[in-house]
């Protein structure tokens, strides 16, 4: 059965239109805009989060389709394993291209439609911290903020070696980027980039689902609010998440530990 009602969002040119429902996939319909070539399949409240942002922050015109996770599993609706044989979100099309995981289509934008932006050239003094922070965000955080999470899953009790040596290299991997905040106003330095854009999901909408609080980090916190004042991110999660707040704990970019979706 289909089901459509109405919620009006802004597009590109920030006019309204209509959004639907289908069967867990919400798409908008937005003929008012300039033509999309990139189509964005995005599992709500998940890592590709940062597609939308980063097309934003570079200006590039994109539909979004958002998949809505299943309220008692917080699963993806079937739908996605027809996506793509990874049967996940965090695929773009573009044209007759179609591409899947979170960085590999953040790289394909940088290099298809970034200009250099966003970017730091390999003859600027900080290009290996560019390098490092791009790829460790998307790599060695992410699996860091998971583990204290699946090792709860599998009934690991909170004060056994295995959950304490999880949550000692959360709060390891926390001191490093809030002393690199501390300074530097961005991680890659005195400007924007990429990097930050790979890194604030595990640090703010990851925090539903592996709850943990930021308090004492203040270089880290203080990026948060930084980021969230940009008007592309502002524009990216308002599109992502159609203006949900979940009660207004999202965006997360508060130091308390927010409840976790799993309860």
């Amino acid at each position: 059965m289909l089901l459509y009602q109405r919620f009006p969002i802004a597009c590109q040119d920030y006019t309204l239109s209509t959004n639907r429902y289908v069967s867990g996939l919400q798409t908008s319909n937005r003929s008012c805009c300039a033509a999309m070539t990139i189509v964005i399949h995005h599992l709500q409240r998940s890592s590709s989060e940062r597609i939308p942002w980063l097309l934003e922050e570079l200006g590039v015109p994109y539909d979004i389709r958002l998949y809505r996770r299943d309220q008692k599993t917080l699963r993806g609706p079937p739908e996605m394993k027809a996506l793509h044989p990874t049967g996940t979100t965090g695929m773009i099309e573009d044209a007759d291209v179609k591409i899947t995981e979170t960085g590999a289509v953040m790289e394909y934008i940088l290099g298809r439609y970034g200009d250099g932006r966003l970017s730091v050239q390999p003859s600027a003094t900080n290009f290996a911290e560019y390098v490092f922070w791009f790829h460790w965000g998307i790599g060695s955080l992410m699996h860091i903020v998971e583990l204290p999470l699946y090792l709860r899953f599998a009934g690991v009790a909170e004060d056994s070696p295995s959950m304490r040596g999880a949550q000692e290299r959360l709060a390891a991997a926390l001191t490093m980027i809030d002393n690199r905040l501390k300074s530097t106003k961005w991680l890659a330095g005195n400007d924007f980039t990429a990097a930050d854009i790979y890194c604030v999901f595990p640090l703010s909408t990851m925090r539903l689902f592996a709850s943990f609080d930021l308090k004492g980090y203040d270089g880290l916190l203080r990026w948060l609010r930084d980021v969230s004042e940009r008007p592309a991110y502002r524009k990216a999660m308002n599109r992502a998440e159609y203006g949900e707040t979940r009660g207004g704990q999202f965006p997360v970019i508060y130091p308390d530990a927010p409840k976790s979706m799993f309860g």
